[in-house]
C-alpha cells in the first residue's frame, strides 16, 4: 500500500489484518508479506489526534542510531543499523546509478538504499520474521526514517520514499478491531493527509558532528553544543522530559515542561510533546477528580 506520511498506517495496517489475517488464539496473523510505502518519511508526527508518547519516540528512534552505545531498554542491537555501516553504504551510493541498490550491513532486518531515478535517495527495510503490529510498526517506521534522514545529508541527496516491509504481522483481534473501527476522520484522510507543520529536521548538516554532540546529550551535557540540531531540537527535548518525568515537582511540572519544550525549533516534534503533556495534565486531572 502506498501512503502520503505515517499518520494512517496503523489504521490501514489494521485493516488489512481484518482482510486478510488468520484466526488463532484471540489473535490474527497476515501470513503474507505486507508492505508499505511511504512518501515523505520525515513526517513523522501523526495530524490525527491519536498518538504514542513522542518524547519515547524521540528517544528510540534517534538515540538507537549511535548504536557503539548500550541502545535503550527494550531495543536489541542486532536488529539494528550500525553506523559503520551506514557510513560504508554512503561511501558507495554516490557511485551507483539509479535504481542501483546499495545494502547497509549484514544485519536483519535488510536494509538497502537506492538512488531513484529523479537523483533522490530511497531506502526498503525487510523484516523476515513475525511483527506486532502495536509494538513494531510505528518504532520501525520511527527510527530508519532517522536512519534514512542521516544518509541522505551523508552523500547530499534529497530524502526520497522509505518502504517498510514485513513477512509476517500479528496481533490480538481485539485491538485490531478497535483500531480499523476508529472513524477515518480521526486519523485524516488516508492517502493525502497533510501534517501542519514543516517537518523537522533531526540530523545535524554534518552528520559525523552530530552524532558526537548527540552522544554528548546522552551523558546529561547540554552546554556547549555546536551542532545547531542539536542544539534547538534534542536538548529542548530531552530537557522537557526531565522536568515532565520529575514527579517530585509535583503538579508544576506539566506547566514547566510545556514551557521547556517551547524553545523546540522542530514545529512537528514540540507541537506533539505539548499536546502529549497536555493530555497527561487532564488525564491526571480527571482521575483526582474521580478519587
Amino acid at each position: 500500500m502506498l501512503i502520503d506520511n505515517c499518520s494512517s498506517m496503523p489504521f490501514l495496517l489494521a485493516q488489512h489484518l481484518l482482510k486478510v489475517g488468520r484466526k488463532q488464539d484471540g489473535a490474527l496473523y497476515a501470513d503474507t508479506p505486507t508492505k508499505v510505502c511511504i512518501e515523505r518519511p520525515l513526517e513523522r508526527q501523526p495530524c490525527s489526534s491519536i498518538r504514542s508518547d513522542p518524547f519515547l519516540e524521540f528517544l528510540r528512534a534517534v538515540r538507537v542510531v549511535t548504536v557503539g552505545n548500550p541502545p535503550l531498554d527494550g531495543i536489541e542491537p542486532d536488529v539494528h543499523v550500525r553506523l559503520s555501516d551506514l557510513f560504508m553504504a554512503a561511501d558507495h551510493v554516490s557511485e551507483i546509478t539509479p535504481q542501483g541498490v546499495v545494502v547497509i550491513g549484514q544485519r536483519a532486518p535488510q536494509c538497502s538504499l537506492v538512488l531513484d531515478r529523479n537523483r533522490t535517495l530511497s531506502m526498503t527495510v525487510t523484516w523476515w520474521g513475525l511483527s506486532q503490529l502495536c509494538q513494531d510498526t510505528r518504532p520501525d517506521f520511527l527510527f530508519f526514517s532517522v536512519v534514512l534522514e542521516a544518509a541522505a545529508r551523508l552523500v547530499r541527496l534529497p530524502v526520497g520514499r522509505l518502504t517498510l516491509s514485513w513477512a509476517g504481522l500479528c496481533e490480538r483481534q481485539e485491538t485490531v478491531e478497535v483500531i480499523a473501527g476508529i472513524p477515518p476522520e480521526v486519523w485524516g484522510d488516508c492517502y493525502t493527509a497533510q501534517v501542519p507543520f514543516e517537518p523537522g529536521q533531526v540530523v545535524g548538516d554534518s552528520v559525523h558532528g552530530w552524532l558526537n554532540e548527540v552522544d554528548l546529550l546522552r551523558t546529561g551535557k547540554v552546554m556547549g553544543l555546536k551542532d545547531d540540531v542539536c542544539r534547538k531540537v534534542h536538548a529542548p527535548i530531552i530537557h522537557a522530559h526531565h522536568i515532565f518525568t520529575d514527579e517530585e515537582r509535583g503538579w508544576k511540572r506539566y506547566d514547566e515542561a510545556q514551557r521547556a519544550i517551547q524553545a523546540c525549533e522542530a514545529m512537528d516534534w514540540r507541537a506533539a510533546c505539548w499536546e502529549w503533556i497536555e493530555q497527561m495534565k487532564q488525564n491526571e486531572r480527571a482521575a483526582k477528580r474521580w478519587r
